[in-house]
Formats: structure tokens, sequence, C-alpha cells
């Protein structure tokens, strides 16, 4: 858990080794580095695992979006053609619905 716990710290501080590639570890509430990272807006402009989702369903594209409109997106340097997509998907279609509530 120690290894995890400064994985996390890294990640909130921008900190994660260039080459990192252990983007779906996660802790006992299934959140992972990736999930930290985006909220915290420290993912690498080569991120490809936007899909990967904690217990909850929230993926790690949709946790960047909710930290700051979608500013994260497309400064992490996903293309316009993929952040179209994104908004497509079912996961931001519910964002959408909880958000009117």
């Amino acid at each position: 858990m120690n290894e995890l716990n400064e994985l996390f710290k890294q990640a909130r501080e921008g900190n994660l080794p260039q080459n990192f590639d252990r983007w779906d570890l996660k802790d006992e509430w299934g959140i992972s580095v990736a999930h930290v990272a985006a909220k915290h807006g420290h993912l690498p402009p080569d991120f490809d695992q936007w899909g990967l989702k904690d217990r909850f369903g929230t993926s790690v594209a949709h946790e960047a979006a909710l930290r700051d409109g979608v500013h994260p997106l497309v400064t992490s340097g996903i293309s316009p053609a993929d952040l179209g997509k994104w908004f497509r998907t079912e996961n931001y279609q519910n964002y959408l619905k909880a958000a009117r509530l």
C-alpha cells in the first residue's frame, strides 16, 4: 500500500516517472493512478487509457472533464476527433443528465 500511496502522491503533484505505464493500479475504492492524475491535470500527452473506470463507473476521461471543463482533455493531447467521440458516449450523456438534476 505504501507504493500505491507514493504513486498517488506523485500523480497529484505531476511527478510520475516519464515512462510510467501502471495507470490501472487501484486502491480499495477502485480509484486508479490515472484517475488521480486526471483529477489534478497531470496526464501525459500520450495517455490513451481514457476508458479506464473506477468502481463507480467513472472513466478517466470523465474525471478529467470534471476537473476543469474540457480544458484538461484538450491540453492532454487528445485529438479533437476523439474528444468528439467521448462527448457522444454514454458516460458523458449520463453526466449531462445528472448535472441537470
